[in-house]
């Protein structure tokens, strides 16, 4: 099925629920890093790339019902409750949905469960026709299959309602690129420049990967080319309404780690997108 992402073990195709059933463990493991790295607000990630684009693109969320599918430690649910919205936050990880209760304060805003978001029917007991919007950040990349989601969504949205995803920049940063330099002149003068190579895209592939330097245990990672993603959420009845990429700027930040991310101010690390339903 499009949207699937298989892998080859020992002869064997490993179906997606096997591949979720999998990720799961990993991120049960690696919960508490997790939690630790960002903390109650998010960290430089979280504040830089994701929180401003599900702002701009949700728009006043003040006494809206929200569905935060993959909500993690739930950084991004315990900022929408500060602006006044109320949500629903999910994960298929116990250990995330236990760290994301522990933090204090808003029992009456955020309404945490763990859930599997490749599971339709799972996703419709939540209620059909009760958001306002649902998001879903840094999480489409972790999963085996997408179009449950998007099609499950669809049926969860009121009339008006919309969707608001950020996910890895599928051309950059979810398919393991490499990152260069490379010494020159220019003018007269001595220039360094950084690139990155990128070995594959079109062809959607699942990889282990870290998700952050020092993590205890890697996850499962699953590149898909932008056509891929877009035409699931078409597919399940969905119109592309806003897009957004974003990349880190850290200007005036010295003694960068030259192969890193840090360097690459004009190669965006994120996507954005906004889908309503047609």
């Amino acid at each position: 099925m499009a949207g699937e992402v298989r892998i080859q073990r020992s002869g064997k195709m490993k179906k997606p629920e096997a591949l979720n059933h999998e990720g799961k463990d990993q991120w049960n493991k690696k919960a508490e890093f997790w939690d630790n790295l960002h903390g109650e607000k998010g960290n430089q990630f979280h504040n830089q790339l994701v929180r401003p684009n599900v702002e701009k693109l949700l728009g006043n969320v003040r006494g809206k019902l929200i569905l935060d599918v993959g909500c993690g430690n739930g950084a991004m649910a315990r900022a929408l409750a500060d602006m006044g919205a109320n949500v629903t936050a999910v994960d298929f990880s116990l250990e995330l949905i236990n760290r994301a209760k522990a933090y204090q304060g808003y029992d009456d805003l955020i309404k945490y469960q763990v859930l599997d978001a490749t599971n339709y029917d799972e996703l419709l007991t939540l209620g059909e026709g009760q958001f306002d919007a649902v998001i879903s950040t840094m999480a489409l990349m972790d999963m085996p299959k997408i179009f449950p989601l998007f099609s499950a969504s669809r049926k969860l949205l009121k009339a008006d309602g919309y969707f608001v995803f950020v996910t890895s920049h599928p051309s950059f940063n979810s398919n393991l690129p490499s990152i260069s330099i490379n010494a020159g002149e220019r003018d007269g003068e001595r220039v360094v420049d950084y690139s990155m190579k990128i070995t594959h895209y079109l062809e959607p592939k699942v990889q282990i990967a870290m998700g952050a330097p020092n993590e205890p245990n890697p996850h499962y990672f699953y590149h898909r080319p932008l056509s891929m993603i877009l035409n699931e959420a078409f597919k399940a009845g969905f119109v592309l309404d806003a897009y957004e990429e974003s990349s880190f700027d850290i200007g005036g930040i010295e003694n960068r780690n030259p192969l890193s991310w840090d360097n690459l101010t004009d190669i965006p690390q994120v996507i954005a997108g906004r889908l309503l339903i047609k």
